[in-house]
Order: structure tokens, then sequence, then C-alpha cells
């Protein structure tokens, strides 16, 4: 076993409502098998945006037991034998579960599809993944030609951050943005918990002509729940990390106020993991989306294997941001593959 810090930083920088990030900064864990094969992961929190910190899931990695790898998952891969391996991590450290996970799929899908190891059923061969790409312009100008050349490459929803500006200026970019484009191309939104509940009411109910797909977390979780209604779809995201959200999950989605999760197997623990939310929402009748999470170039391309294990997702935030170029962590062409 092997881990090598890996650091980038971003030729145009990243942020949401809160938080700017000019740089990207992880591990590559690397396992090599007695017969000299090598698998890869990748262990990227992002700061300010992830629950687990890299000091701590370093630390976490360094203090693993590996030999017991080779008597278990190793030499008789099995879905059992993937989650005991990663259950040695505790649950504190997402992402370098998620890494291990990965390393641990790059290993042995060889043996044994990467989709029976998740628990998962085959995917459908050849079917293209609907696609979400946030817009990174810095002018309204900008970023309606970034929307342009998004759907000519086959983008099917746009999206946008908002809580940068006063709410009145974004609703009236939005709405020219819908009137250029029409309908042909779908709006995404996302605020970060920015909004009070107070905001989020008079918010929502504004951007309902718009025929937005989406708004993703428009509150801080704990008010949530005191909005009446969702004029307009909600999702969830980093609340996600939260076990509490996901208790009352089912009687937010009973009363309309989620209509979707967003999974980022870096925070929440890998691919099985977001397997195991994508079948409790789908049977809340609920939408789901995979999204990378600034990742470099190993967990982005793990982040696409997972979206293609859905049965039905919403379009994905699969579209890497132009700042990072997934040069963190190298190539994947050898990742594991779900065939």
């Amino acid at each position: 076993m092997s881990l090598a810090p890996l650091s980038v930083r971003f030729e145009t920088a990243a942020s949401n409502s809160r938080t700017c990030w000019v740089e990207r900064r992880g591990a590559l864990l690397q396992l090599m098998t007695e017969g000299g094969q090598l698998g890869q992961g990748e262990c990227s929190p992002l700061p300010d945006y992830s629950a687990d910190q890299l000091t701590d899931c370093l630390d976490a990695l360094a203090n693993y037991p590996w030999a017991q790898l080779q008597r278990s998952i190793l030499s008789t891969p099995s879905p059992s034998g993937l989650r005991e391996a990663l259950d040695v991590l505790p649950s504190a450290v997402p992402a370098a579960r998620f890494a291990l996970e990965t390393a641990l799929l790059d290993l042995v899908s060889t043996q044994q599809p990467a989709w029976s190891l998740l628990g998962g059923r085959r995917p459908a061969s050849g079917r293209a993944l609907p696609r979400c790409q946030l817009l990174s312009g810095a002018s309204p100008a900008q970023r309606l030609d970034e929307a342009i050349a998004a759907r000519d490459a086959g983008v099917s929803v746009v999206k946008f951050k908002l809580g940068r500006r006063a709410f009145e200026q974004e609703l009236v970019e939005l709405a020219k943005f819908r009137s250029e484009l029409g309908e042909e191309l779908g709006i995404r939104l996302d605020v970060n918990q920015g909004w009070t509940a107070a905001e989020a009411a008079h918010n929502l109910a504004a951007l309902a002509p718009l025929a937005v797909e989406l708004v993703e977390e428009p509150v801080p979780f704990a008010q949530l729940s005191r909005l009446s209604s969702a004029p307009v779809p909600i999702a969830l995201d980093e609340s996600l990390q939260d076990e509490q959200a996901l208790a009352l999950l089912p009687g937010l989605a009973a009363r309309g106020l989620v209509s979707a999760l967003v999974l980022k197997p870096t925070v929440l623990g890998g691919a099985a993991r977001c397997l195991e939310l994508a079948e409790r929402a789908v049977s809340l009748g609920l939408g789901v989306s995979v999204s990378h999470c600034l990742d470099g170039s190993i967990a982005f391309a793990a982040s696409g294997r997972l979206a293609a294990l859905l049965d039905e997702p919403m379009p994905c935030g699969l579209v890497p941001h132009p700042g990072l170029a997934l040069a963190i962590a190298g190539p994947s062409e050898r990742l594991w593959s779900v065939s």
C-alpha cells in the first residue's frame, strides 16, 4: 500500500455562496497484490464542504490492516467481503472509504463485475447518461454562451449557483436565460443552504414560472421543515452527510419538500453507500442524480461508473469543472469497468 500526496491549483476558482476554492488537495491510494496487480483510489475530501478532513482520512488509511485483504476480498471477491473490508474504516472518514472501495474494485473487477460486488444490477449497455453542467462564466453573457455550447454538446440541464448576488438580480438573469433558450435546456439551481426559510418561501414562488428542474439545498436542513410547500422541486445534497436528515427523509418526501437526492460518493462513503441511498430514494418516489465533488480524475471516473449503475438517473453533474481539468490524480482509463 502507498499513499501519495496530490495537489493542483485551479485555473479558475470554484465557489459557492459560502466558500471559494483555489486549489484541491488529496491523496492517491495504490494497492499492489502479491501477483503485481495495481488498484488505485482517490481520497479528496473537500474543505468546508465534506464532513471529514484529509488528515483524518490519511491516518485511517495508514493504520489499515492491509495484510488481511489478501486473505479476504482479494482472494475471494464478494459483496459481503467488500462491505467487511470497508467497514474496517470508520464512517467518519467517507473519502477514505471511497478511496479504498475504488482501489479494491479496480483490483478485483477483473474476477467479478463491479456491479455485482456493489450489490447492483447489470447496467444497460450503450446508454448515454443525461448530464448537468455547472455554469462558471463570470458574467451573464458568458454564462449564456456557455449554456448554448453545453446544449450543443448534448448537455440537457445547466446549473447556476445562487447567493453570490442579490436574488432579484439573479432572477432577472434566469428569466432572460429562459426567454433566450426556451425550455429546451433544463435549469438547476444550487443555493448551498444560503437562504432562510422565509427567503426560500418567497424565492421559490418567484422561480416557479421559470420551469426550474431542481433547487438544491435552499435552506439549512434544520429549516427545511418550516416550509409549507415547495413551488419548485427541492433536492438534498450536502444534507445527506447528516444521519438525522436521512432519518427525516420519508416525512419530508411525503410533504413534497424533497423531490430528489444528489449523491456524491466522496462525501457519502463510496458507490455502495450511494446505491443504498438511491434505492431508498426510489422507494420514496424521489429522483436521483450523481455528481462529483471537484474531484480528480480517479474519483471523477468512479462517480461516472456509479451513475451508470442507476436505472433512470436524473441528469448527473459529471461534466468536470473547467478550472480543475481533472489534473489531480492522473489518467483513469484502466479504472474498474461496470460491464
